[in-house]
């Protein structure tokens, strides 16, 4: 057991949550049974044997500051429980996951696709891997970072705001920063130039130009 023992610090650096995070999440007792539940539905395993062995090891913690990592995978990733490299990763709290909330700020690609490829399967097939954890998904920050590129090496290159992107998430390129700027800068002297015409055609005063008054 002690091989897969790991701090709360590690196994949230390896999902890139937080330390607090996990705890609230590996001491929420109904949460968890009611996962491993359905996973062992879900793979036509004995569910009540399944759950009473989880409970017995939620019974008796790993230590005071420990987390055993079965115990995350075995309710959010029981795909991965065999995976002895991904185990590894996880005890040593190599960094593997983040949000997808967060991967598209720092990638150029929205939560939104991101969410729909995780629905296509795995990496190999098109999609993208993922952990759910309730209402929070995860999406492996090595698979982003191979098909989108990073935010701040664009601004770097100058992509970002001499050149059209292609945004992954749109059909049509969008503008760089500069690009917007420079546009709404021309929109406003159009205005200023048309406001100069009207005021000199004497539109200003009722369609007529103003004449000089003689001296008296």
């Amino acid at each position: 057991m002690k091989r897969w023992l790991t701090t709360y610090a590690a196994l949230a650096a390896y999902l890139g949550l937080t330390a607090d995070g996990i705890r609230r999440i590996m001491k929420n007792e109904e949460l968890l049974l009611h996962l491993v539940r359905c996973n062992a539905q879900e793979s036509g395993a004995d569910w009540r044997r399944e759950c009473a062995e989880y409970r017995a090891r939620l019974r008796h913690p790993a230590g005071r500051g420990c987390v055993d990592v079965r115990m995350f995978f075995k309710a959010f990733a029981p795909d991965l429980l065999d995976d002895d490299v991904e185990m590894r990763r996880a005890v040593s709290g190599q960094v593997t996951w983040l949000k997808a909330a967060d991967a598209g700020r720092e990638c150029r690609v929205s939560a939104r696709t991101l969410s729909r490829k995780t629905s296509l399967g795995g990496f190999e097939l098109g999609g993208l891997s993922s952990i759910r954890i309730r209402r929070t998904l995860l999406v492996r920050r090595e698979e982003i970072e191979s098909r989108w590129p990073r935010r701040d090496q664009l601004m770097r290159t100058g992509r970002g705001i001499s050149r059209k992107i292609e945004n992954p998430d749109f059909d049509e390129p969008r503008m760089g920063a500069y690009a917007a700027a420079n546009a709404t800068t021309s929109g406003m002297t159009m205005t200023y130039g048309a406001l100069g015409n009207l005021r000199r055609s004497g539109g200003g005063a009722g369609g007529k130009s103003a004449q000089p008054k003689p001296y008296c």
